[in-house]
């Protein structure tokens, strides 16, 4: 066991048949990483709104970008189709599918969460939860109380 991710610890996703034009192969491939460590856990923090939420969409975009390694689709005169995200947006749900699915189990398996604690990471929550939730603790930590405004009034006096 080492203390670090391998990111060339890579799995291969078959898919069933092959997309390319002219059928060039009998199904395509997708080769994605199987280990992740803390930068991309950072990576997939920093994908937020203007509001500074996370975007659910967006964050599975980039992991999407973060896990492919690889993929066998080639274009109209055989050559391979460029890796990048700008390429993973494109292509059609059905065949993203299966393949966020792999993604999603390494992912999952590499990111095993913390026990409960203090600011620990729940059952079922993101790493990136994880993160956001370490910003809020931090945030909510105890402020110096602010002096009460409360009015003491004199009641009349008697002469």
């Amino acid at each position: 066991m080492t203390a670090f991710a391998n990111p060339a610890a890579t799995a291969v996703v078959d898919l069933d048949t092959c997309y390319c034009p002219n059928e060039p192969h009998d199904h395509d491939t997708v080769t994605i990483r199987t280990q992740f460590g803390y930068g991309d856990i950072m990576d997939l923090s920093r994908v937020h709104t203007n509001a500074g939420r996370i975007d659910p969409m967006a964050e599975r975009a980039k992991l999407l970008e973060l896990a492919i390694t690889e993929w066998s689709f080639v274009g109209e005169e055989g050559e391979s189709v460029p890796l990048g995200l700008p390429m993973i947006l494109l292509l059609k749900p059905s065949i993203v599918e299966p393949i966020a699915e792999a993604i999603d189990a390494a992912w999952s398996a590499a990111t095993v969460p913390v026990p409960n604690g203090r600011s620990g990471q729940s059952r079922g929550s993101s790493p990136v939860t994880l993160l956001a939730s370490t910003n809020r603790a931090q945030r909510r930590a105890k402020k110096p109380s602010r002096p009460s405004s409360s009015s003491a009034s004199a009641g009349p006096t008697s002469s």
